[in-house]
C-alpha cells in the first residue's frame, strides 16, 4: 500500500532500540490547598494514596533523572491505567470517555508555575519542572545529571471505576521506581457503565457461557493476557459444533428504541481469520455482524438502531482456536469521545447495490451549499458494501474516489463516484499528463469555490516499477461543478513544485490560506503558508508564499510559522482557528490554536487518545469542519496494517470518528476585531526603518504600537506608537520610523490597542540592518536657538569625547560625556556660540565622526 509509510515504520523499528531514556525517580501525592511549596501532602513518599470522590483536585509530584550521559528532550505528558502494563490513557483537559482529567484551575497554583525541589532522593543539579494545571504537551530539554519535578493537577471524572487501582506515568521513560499509584473506594461516585462487566474484572458477573450441541469450550475470564485492567475472557474451543453453539452472553441493557448506538470490544484468536459473530437482540429482532480475528489485540466495533427498549449482547465463536475478548462497551449518540452516529453512516448507509467505497485512508470532507457533504479519500478498496460483516471479498484498489453524503451531520446516503463502470472501475481524478510507470492523485483538502468544488490534488508517481513511490513535483486542482458534481477539469498549478499543499482555510481578511511544510524527517515537519484571495482558487491566480521578509510569488524562502506541521486548519469563528495534527504512528492526536492564520499558533493540547492495535500503524488527523456544534467537531484519523488485515477487518483501513469541543481548549475566544488592516510593510530607510501600514475599517480602535525583536521570537519592546482616526469606514494610511534599529536582524510587528484594551498583532515583518560603524548626525541644522544638539547611532563604547571647533581650528568646548539612552546628546555649553560655521567632532571607541554646525 503506502510505501511511504512501510518505510517509516521500518525507520521507527530501528530508532526504539538505539536510546537511553531518563528516568522516574521517587513521587508523592498532595493536596490542592497551597503552592507549589505549601500545599500539604497526603502521603509518604512513593505511598499510594485512597480516593472516595471525584470533586477534589489531586495534586501528584513526580521526579525526574536525567544520567544518560547526554542532553534528552522530554515530553512531559501524564497518563494512567487501570493495569501497571497499561494500555495507557493521556489525562487531557476534557473527561471524554477518561477516568481522569486535568484540573484547568486552582484556587492555590497556576498553570505552568516553576517548581522547586520537594522530593528527596538525588544528589543532582536540580533544574526547574513545572506545575501543569491544563497543558498537556510540555516539551523541553533536559540536561545530563540533573533533575526536575513535574507536578500534576488532575481530577477523577464520572468515568472513573470504583475499588479500582489507577497508575500513573509520563512516556517515555526508564521506570526503576514503583509507579505512583491511588485506589478509588467502592462507594466512589461515578457514572453507571453500560456493561458493568465489560472487562471482566468482576468474574463473570452479568456474563453467562454456554455450550451447546456436539460443540466444545472452555470460557472463562483469565488475568494471563488482558487489554483492559487485568483480566480478560478466554475462550478455548476444541469442537466449533454449529454457528451458535458457543456463546458468550450478556444480560439485557436498557437502551433507547430507535436511537445509535455501538458496540466496541478487544479481541483477539491465536488462529488467523477465526471466525466470530456478535449477535445484537432486541425484542423480535436480531442482528447479526461477523468478524474475522487477528492474532494481536484489535478493537472491533458494530453501530445499530436500537430496535427496542433493551438488548442483550451474545459473542459466538465459530472455529477451533483461543479467542480472548475484554473491554466491551456500549456507547450511544451522545457520547463526548466517539462520533457514534458518524460511525454507524459510514458502517451502513451505502447502498448495498451500489460500487462503493469500502475501506480507505485520507479522507477529507467539505460541506456543500446545498447541506450536503462532499468526501474525498486515497487508496481505497471498493465493491458491494455488505452491512453484516466487518470483512471484505474484493481485490479493487483505487487511488481515489469522491463520496458525496446526501444529508448533514452526519445523516443520509453516501453515494460513491468513480470513473470507469463497476466491471472496470477507474480512479476518478487522473493526471491529465502522467509519467513514468503510475503516476496519480492522493487528494487532499477541498473548498466551495463560488459555483465550484475546487479540490487540491498533489501528483505521487511511481517512476519504474520497482521505485518507491514519491511526490511528484508538481500540484494540480480539480473543478467540479455544482450542485452536479462533475469534473469538469484539472489544472497544474504552475507556481508549485517541490513542496505539496495539502489543507485550505477561509479567513476573515478576504483571503484563503494553503499549508504545506518543511520537512524535518519521515515524521516530522514545520508548517509553511500561502495565500490567494477567497473565490479565486485558479492555476491563473497566482499565489502569495510568506517569507521573512513578507508576502513573496516564490515559495522556496518560504517562513515557518509553527513548529509542527499544520495538517488540517480550520476557522473556529471569527479570527479564531485551530489546527489538528497527529505525529504518523503517534498514540495521540493533538490540536493547537491562533487568532490569525499565520499564528501564532500555542496551546498545544491533546485531543484524542490513539488506542493501539496490534501491527496497525495511525496517521492522517482530520477536523471535519461541518461537524460543528457548539464547539464541538468530529475529527479522525486513518488507520493501516498488512493487506490481510485490511480484508478481514474494514476498520484496519478506515478513518476512526472520535470529537473533542475544540472551543473549550482554546486559549482564545472568537474576536470581531475593531481594526481591519490591509497590509503593514517595514523597509530601510537610510539608517533608519520606515514602518507603514493601511486599515481598511477601524470600529472603538484606540492606537497602534511597533514592537521589535531581535529574533522573532522573545524580547518584543515597544519602539513607536501612533494614535489611530478611532472609528473609520474609509481605508486610512499610517507610517511611523524606528530611528534608531538594531545592526543586524530587526523583527517588526504591528500591535493593534482597542479603546477595552484588547490587543492583536499584525503579520512579523523582518528588516535586516548592516552598520560598520556608528553614525553621527546634528539636529536641527541650522541650530536657531538653544544648545547644539546631536545623535550617535548604533554606538556600544562607553563614553564620546566632543569638541567644537571654530573656522581657525580653535576648540571652543571639548569634554567626554557618558553614552545617553537613545544616543541623544546636547552640548552643555554656558554660552551660546555666536552665528557662523563650526565643527562638531566627536570620537570614541570605533567612533570618527565630524559634521559641520550651523549657528543662525
Amino acid at each position: 500500500m503506502k510505501k511511504s509509510l512501510l518505510l517509516m515504520l521500518v525507520c521507527l523499528c530501528k530508532l526504539s532500540v538505539s536510546f537511553a531514556f531518563v528516568t522516574q525517580g521517587n513521587w508523592r501525592w498532595r493536596n490542592d490547598n497551597g503552592s507549589q511549596t505549601t500545599a500539604t501532602w497526603r502521603a509518604a513518599q512513593n505511598n499510594a494514596i485512597t480516593v472516595g470522590t471525584i470533586d477534589s483536585v489531586l495534586r501528584l509530584r513526580m521526579q525526574l533523572n536525567n544520567t544518560t550521559g547526554e542532553q534528552k528532550g522530554i515530553n512531559a505528558n501524564i497518563q494512567y491505567a487501570s493495569a501497571p502494563d497499561g494500555p495507557w490513557h493521556y489525562i487531557t483537559a476534557f473527561a471524554g470517555n477518561n477516568a481522569f482529567m486535568l484540573a484547568g484551575s486552582s484556587a492555590f497554583v497556576a498553570d505552568l508555575t516553576p517548581t522547586t525541589q520537594q522530593i528527596t532522593g538525588s544528589s543532582n543539579t536540580f533544574a526547574p519542572g513545572r506545575v501543569m494545571v491544563k497543558t498537556t504537551t510540555l516539551n523541553t530539554l533536559f540536561e545530563n545529571n540533573n533533575t526536575t519535578e513535574h507536578e500534576y493537577a488532575i481530577k477523577p471524572t464520572e468515568n472513573i471505576t470504583p475499588a479500582t487501582v489507577y497508575y500513573f506515568r509520563i512516556p517515555g521513560l526508564e521506570y526503576p521506581i514503583v509507579l505512583p499509584s491511588l485506589q478509588t473506594t467502592a462507594a466512589i461516585k461515578s457514572k453507571k457503565k453500560s456493561v458493568a462487566n465489560g472487562s471482566f474484572e468482576n468474574d463473570m458477573q452479568n456474563w453467562t457461557f454456554s455450550v451447546l450441541g456436539s460443540a466444545a469450550a472452555t470460557g472463562v475470564p483469565v488475568d494471563s493476557v488482558h487489554k483492559d485492567g487485568i483480566r480478560s475472557m478466554s475462550v478455548n474451543v476444541t469442537t466449533a459444533g454449529g454457528s451458535s453453539d458457543i456463546r458468550l452472553v450478556h444480560t439485557a441493557l436498557p437502551v433507547v428504541a430507535g436511537k445509535t448506538y455501538m458496540v466496541r470490544f478487544w479481541a483477539k484468536a491465536k488462529k488467523r481469520s477465526a471466525p466470530m459473530q456478535l449477535a445484537v437482540k432486541g425484542g423480535r429482532k436480531t442482528l447479526l455482524y461477523s468478524y474475522k480475528m487477528y492474532t494481536g489485540w484489535q478493537e472491533f466495533q458494530f453501530a445499530f438502531k436500537a430496535p427496542a427498549s433493551s438488548v442483550s449482547l451474545a459473542f459466538l465463536f465459530q472455529t477451533k482456536t483461543d479467542y480472548n475478548i475484554d473491554h466491551v462497551e456500549l456507547l450511544d449518540e451522545d457520547n463526548k469521545a466517539i462520533d457514534v452516529a458518524m460511525n454507524y453512516m459510514w458502517q451502513n448507509k451505502r447502498p448495498v447495490d451500489q460500487y462503493s467505497m469500502l475501506s480507505a485512508d485520507g479522507v477529507y470532507s467539505e460541506p456543500l451549499p446545498d447541506g450536503r457533504t462532499a468526501w474525498t479519500c486515497s487508496d481505497g478498496w471498493y465493491g458491494y458494501n455488505d452491512t453484516t460483516t466487518n470483512s471484505m471479498s474484493t481485490n479493487r484498489l483505487l487511488r481515489n474516489a469522491l463520496i458525496v453524503q446526501s444529508a448533514p451531520k452526519p445523516d443520509g446516503t453516501l453515494n460513491t463516484k468513480i470513473a470507469g463502470t463497476a466491471a472496470a472501475p477507474q480512479s476518478l481524478m487522473v493526471p491529465p499528463n502522467p509519467i513514468g510507470h503510475d503516476d496519480f492523485f492522493w487528494p487532499r483538502d477541498m473548498i466551495v469555490d463560488n459555483d465550484s468544488l475546487k479540490i487540491l490534488l498533489p501528483d505521487t508517481r511511481q517512476l519504474n516499477e520497482n521505485d518507491p513511490v514519491t511526490y511528484g513535483n508538481r500540484e494540480a486542482i480539480g473543478v467540479f461543478s455544482l450542485p452536479d458534481l462533475t469534473l469538469r477539469r484539472i489544472d497544474w498549478l504552475p507556481f508549485i513544485d517541490s513542496v505539496q499543499y495539502g489543507t485550505l482555510v477561509k479567513a476573515d481578511d478576504g483571503y484563503t490560506y494553503a499549508y504545506s511544510k518543511h520537512e524535518i524527517n519521515a515524521f516530522e515537519g514545520r508548517a509553511i503558508v500561502a495565500r490567494f484571495p477567497t473565490g479565486k482558487l485558479a492555476a491563473t491566480t497566482p499565489w502569495e508564499f510568506l517569507t521573512d521578509t513578507g508576502w513573496s510569488s516564490d515559495y522556496h524562502n518560504s517562513k515557518e510559522i509553527a513548529e509542527v506541521e499544520l495538517y488540517t486548519v480550520a476557522r473556529l469563528g471569527a479570527n479564531h482557528y485551530v489546527s489538528v495534527f497527529m505525529t504518523p504512528g503517534s498514540d495521540k492526536m493533538e490540536a493547537i490554536f491562533a487568532q490569525s492564520p499565520l499564528g501564532p499558533w500555542v496551546g498545544r493540547t491533546i485531543v484524542g487518545q490513539i488506542e493501539g492495535q496490534a501491527d496497525i500503524f495511525t496517521y492522517f488527523g482530520v477536523i471535519h469542519e461541518e461537524t460543528a456544534n457548539n464547539g464541538t467537531y468530529t475529527m479522525s484519523y486513518s488507520n493501516i496494517g498488512d493487506i490481510g488485515q485490511m480484508l478481514d477487518d474494514k476498520t484496519v483501513y478506515f478513518p476512526t470518528f472520535i470529537r473533542a469541543n475544540l472551543k473549550s481548549l482554546s486559549p482564545f475566544n472568537d474576536i470581531v476585531l475593531p481594526v481591519k488592516l490591509d497590509d503593514f510593510s517595514a523597509n530601510a530607510a537610510g539608517s533608519k526603518v520606515l514602518l507603514k501600514w493601511e486599515s481598511v475599517t477601524e470600529t472603538n480602535n484606540s492606537r497602534f504600537e511597533i514592537e521589535r525583536s531581535a529574533d522573532g521570537n522573545n524580547n518584543w519592546a515597544p519602539v513607536a506608537m501612533v494614535n489611530s482616526k478611532g472609528n473609520s469606514l474609509s481605508r486610512q494610511q499610517y507610517n511611523t520610523y524606528d530611528a534608531t534599529p538594531l545592526n543586524g536582524n530587526n523583527y517588526y510587528r504591528l500591535k493593534q490597542v482597542s479603546q477595552d484594551n484588547s490587543v492583536s498583532y499584525s503579520t512579523t515583518r523582518l528588516v535586516k540592518m548592516n552598520f560598520t560603524t556608528p553614525q553621527l548626525q546634528v539636529y536641527p541644522n541650522p541650530v536657531k536657538s538653544g544648545n547644539i544638539a546631536f545623535e550617535i547611532n548604533h554606538y556600544s563604547g562607553g563614553v564620546v569625547h566632543v569638541k567644537l571647533l571654530n573656522v581657525n581650528g580653535i576648540a571652543l568646548y571639548s569634554s567626554n560625556i557618558n553614552v545617553q539612552p537613545g544616543g541623544v546628546y546636547r552640548l552643555p555649553m554656558h554660552t551660546r556660540p555666536a552665528a557662523g560655521a563650526y565643527t562638531l567632532v566627536v570620537t570614541g571607541t570605533g567612533l570618527s565622526g565630524k559634521a559641520k554646525v550651523i549657528v543662525q
